[in-house]
Order: structure tokens, then sequence, then C-alpha cells
């Protein structure tokens, strides 16, 4: 008697169209051909019957889609002249959980060959086993550019990206890994490189007296929304924040406002806008 052999069904997300899985005979049936109906109450099957024939090929595609969560049994029945020539074959047991997703960063605009921030990539839920997303984009470098996803472990996940050119990129992700069709897939993201800006700072004086003030000019090179923020220990700064919206040059004081010897530190932060 001839054999029916069934694919390798891994677990799946409830929604997540499975790969192309192979259906495969023995051998080719002879008198005739043998129609294999795929049937499940709680999977959708494309499609949902295989023909083979004398002489044809020993495997045939089909892919499922699960709807409900839960396990879920795959029947197989045959019919056409052939089908006494085969051994009849019980159902194949799939397990449809419900399906993860993985929730990417808003990406920043980023001016060119300037590294980002740490940016997070989060999961809803782990994986049963080792679930991978790889980065990739034109003109892009993500570090690390493959972010690993583990049975038990972080729901999160860090990475930094920078681009070579300007202009809208796509971000493209990949999930990978033996048990990847537990998540839904990916939309690709989009992020924005401009011309990289930067700042000129001033020379600040070494001493500043209790009350002495002393103007200063902070300037950026390229056009950008972005604000600077100034602040220190025994120095007042007016205005403590300096918004640019294009390529120039902004005034500030800076007092001293202790007589204290002990030497003033100074801080400045870039507010929300431009990474540079």
């Amino acid at each position: 008697a001839k054999l029916l052999r069934e694919p390798d069904i891994v677990v799946h997300g409830t929604g997540v169209a499975s790969k192309l899985l192979w259906l495969n005979v023995s051998t080719a049936p002879t008198s005739g051909n043998l129609t294999v109906s795929l049937s499940s109450t709680g999977l959708a099957l494309t499609p949902s019957s295989l023909v083979f024939v004398p002489g044809g090929p020993l495997a045939m595609p089909f892919s499922f889609t699960g709807h409900q969560a839960g396990p879920q049994s795959l029947s197989y029945n045959y019919s056409g002249p052939s089908q006494y020539e085969f051994l009849p074959h019980g159902p194949t047991n799939v397990t449809i959980v419900v399906a993860g997703a993985f929730l990417p960063p808003v990406y920043p605009t980023l001016g060119d060959a300037v590294n980002s921030t740490s940016l997070t990539l989060n999961a809803t839920s782990a994986p049963a086993a080792n679930v991978t997303v790889s980065m990739s984009g034109p003109n892009m470098t993500f570090y690390p550019s493959t972010l690993v996803f583990t049975s038990g472990g972080s729901l999160s996940s860090s990475f930094i990206v920078s681009g070579a050119s300007t202009g809208n990129h796509s971000i493209t992700y990949t999930v990978g890994g033996p048990n990847k069709w537990e998540f839904t897939p990916l939309t690709p993201g989009i992020i924005e490189i401009v011309a990289a800006s930067s700042f000129s700072m001033p020379t600040f004086p070494t001493r500043l007296g209790k009350g002495v003030s002393v103007t200063l000019e902070v300037s950026i090179s390229a056009s950008a929304d972005i604000t600077l923020a100034l602040s220190g220990s025994h120095v007042t700064f007016t205005p403590s924040t300096l918004t640019f919206s294009a390529a120039g040059s902004k005034s500030f004081t800076m007092e001293g406002n202790s007589d204290s010897r002990r030497g003033a530190s100074l801080v400045y932060a870039r507010g929300d806008g431009l990474q540079l």
C-alpha cells in the first residue's frame, strides 16, 4: 500500500498565514487521480483539496490560517480512482495560539551619519522558542541588526540606527526562527535622514565673580527644529533654553551666583526634535 506523508507543522498564531506546506505521497497513483481533501473546523485551508495524478509530482503545496486559539485537527479524506491504493491517514494536530505582535519604535529624524539614541522594539508576548527580528534598509546601519526574543525572556530589545544618505528610507523587518509563525508580520517603517547639523559652543570663562555676567553665543550649522537647554551649578543662564528653527546664532548670558571657590559645572542638552 502507498503512504501519505503529512508536513511538519509548528505552532501558529491566530490570523497568521502559514508558509507553504507540502503534502507528500510515497509513490504516484497508478489507477487514476487521487484527490486528498483537507478539512478542519478551526483552520482555513488554501487550497482545500490536492490532486495527485499518475506520473505527476509526489508533493503538493497548501497553506492554512488559524482563526481560533487552541488545539486544531487537520483531516485528510481520499477520493478518486486511486483512493484505495493508499493507506488511510489519521488527522494532524495543529496548535494555534493567540498571535503575538512586535511593536517598533517611533523613529526620530536623524542627521546623516549620526547614531540615534537607544530605540526599543517590544513584543506583546514571549515565543515558545527563539524568534528573531532582523532590520535592514537602504544606506542604513543597525546596531545590532538582529534582535532575539526567547521563551521566558525579555519582551523588549534595544538597538541603534544611523543613515548614510538623506531622504525618507524604508525599514524592513524580517521575522525568523522556528516559532516565527506565532507573530503577525511587521509592516515596514519609515525614517527621515537629513543633512547633519552641529552646535558651535562658545568658550566659557574659567572664572566668574558673583553677580558678574558675560554674554555668550551659540550657533547651529544647519536648519533644524531643536531646543538647547542650559543649566549648571553656581551659575544662572538667561535665557535657559535656546530654540532654533534655522541655521544661525543665539545669545545668552551667564551670571555667577555664588562666591564659593568651588568650580561651577555646566550641562547642555538637546530637547525634542532633530537628533544631531
